[in-house]
């Protein structure tokens, strides 16, 4: 009921998540059901090598910071800085 509510009323909404972690994809269906809007960002930068962008721990994937850093990328202006922590 919420969800199909939410999608009628807020359509231009994205929910961001970590493509490689799987607790935004849980609990699944029909036990709940996420909102529309689903934008993953992805750690692994694709290309012969593929690049880590994000180390690949829980807390990383987890991470404000790890988020946002990813984001930037994907903006073009200036990159917000990486934990060091989580930096491959």
């Amino acid at each position: 009921m919420f969800v199909s509510t939410y999608n009628q009323v807020v359509p231009n909404t994205f929910r961001i998540a970590n493509r490689i972690d799987l607790v935004p994809k849980l609990p699944l269906p029909p036990a709940y059901e996420h909102v529309l809007g689903l934008f993953e960002l992805n750690p692994i930068k694709l290309g012969l090598p593929p690049q880590i962008l994000v180390k690949s721990t829980i807390p990383c994937e987890h991470f404000l910071n790890s988020c946002l850093h990813l984001l930037s990328l994907l903006a073009g202006g200036a990159v917000l800085p990486l934990d060091t922590r989580c930096a491959p």
